[in-house]
């Protein structure tokens, strides 16, 4: 068994299979708790199981608040190849805090920062990336084009990247760009929208992009100006092929509309979350328009055609917020942040089911989340982390 472990936080998680080796210390009859031994003074703040034996474990030190000392906080980064009876460190990463970390076919892509100054509520700093290949057991720094910065979108393959450069780099106002490589990071490419979704006047948005195989999915948000006879405010499903960058797919999604007393324009599909599974996509999200409901809608990329496929009733302060498939099931995460502290709530049901069953996240959890293979994880506390295979 392989494991791995980095300090900092991170997103896009994912997990597979069941653990083993491990104590379970709770069963409510729904969720998993489990206890893993780390180092005294360790939090864990991600785990991930890769497939086969290998599994990855984050942490850090533990520590006051917010505060952070850049001559002190420092990565590292323990693999045991047994198991656990020996370990090997790493500690020669020239950051302070690992961000984010994506992994595919192979390959991990770490995101880390060096901060300027101590960090309590202003993060001053650069960004840093480095790749791992477990076949080779190698770490490489991932080096962006000069000046440019950005953040990790996807890998495609073994040696194909995708990243989304940040305003700090470029002045793209609400257009982004992306910066692709296919030599493993060795040389990059610069990407811009197709022409027809920049749309002078900053009257378009693209966001919310999920890269599925060749395609990059994303909503696109139009404002209208009625001095040019554009009056109709509205958003749309569209996607993009990466090796072209042209639209492949347009799928209109609804209005966006004025309501009274309100200072902003309402959608009728706000968008939390993307899911594909073959050629249909699955959208989670609210209509604000209507309110109090939240909804899944069903979207057949042949058919362009968007359909409700469930709904849910929601209060005010709660938002979607994370969309799982599985198999014949829907798997929603929502949050409610009408209290001081935020509260998870989970829906799940078969595609056949009428009713949605409903369970509450165990408490004092972190907001990292992974689903993979039907098994939805994230951190509770410490060393301790929840599990609910589907």
């Amino acid at each position: 068994m392989l494991i791995l472990m980095f300090t900092g936080f991170f997103t896009g998680l994912i997990f597979t299979g069941f653990f083993t080796g491990f104590t379970i210390i709770c069963n409510n009859s729904f969720w998993e708790i489990v206890k893993i031994d780390v180092e005294e003074d360790q939090d864990i703040a991600v785990i991930q199981n890769l497939g086969s034996d290998t599994i990855i474990i984050a942490g850090g030190t533990a520590t006051n608040g917010m505060y952070r000392d850049k001559d002190k906080y420092q990565p590292y980064i323990s693999m045991s190849f047994d198991n656990g009876k020996s370990w090997q460190k790493k500690t020669d990463f020239d950051c302070n805090e690992v961000d984010e970390l994506h992994y595919k076919d192979g390959v991990i892509l770490v995101s880390a920062f060096k901060y300027d100054r101590d960090y309590k509520f202003i993060r001053d700093g650069e960004w840093f990336f480095f790749k791992y290949k477990i076949s080779d057991n190698t770490w490489e720094n991932l080096e962006l084009p000069e000046g440019r910065e950005g953040w990790i979108m996807g890998i495609i393959d073994e040696d194909t990247y995708i990243f989304r450069e940040s305003g700090e780099s470029k002045d793209y106002a609400d257009y982004p760009s992306y910066l692709k490589t296919n030599d493993g990071g060795k040389t990059w490419t610069e990407h811009s929208l197709p022409h027809s979704l920049q749309m002078d006047g900053y009257r378009d948005m693209f966001s919310m992009e999920s890269l599925q195989g060749n395609k990059m999915w994303g909503i696109r948000t139009h404002n209208a100006r009625p001095d040019d006879n554009d009056t109709t405010s509205f958003q749309s499903l569209v996607s993009i092929d990466i090796n072209t960058w042209e639209i492949i797919d347009n799928i209109i999604l609804g209005k966006r509309i004025t309501v009274e007393g309100e200072s902003r324009l309402k959608n009728t599909h706000r968008i939390a979350d993307i899911k594909a599974d073959g050629e249909t996509l699955y959208l989670l999200g609210e209509d604000e328009v209507k309110g109090n409901m939240g909804y899944v809608w069903k979207i057949g990329v042949n058919e362009k055609e968007v359909k409700v496929q469930d709904s849910f009733d929601l209060k005010d302060k709660q938002n979607p917020s994370r969309l799982f498939i599985h198999k014949d099931k829907l798997i929603v995460n929502y949050i409610d942040i009408s209290t001081f502290f935020p509260t998870e709530i989970l829906l799940y049901k078969n595609f056949s089911e009428k009713s949605w069953h409903q369970e509450m996240f165990p408490s004092l959890i972190y907001s990292f989340m992974s689903f993979n293979n039907g098994v939805l994880m994230g951190i509770a506390q410490g060393n301790e982390i929840y599990y609910k295979q589907f």
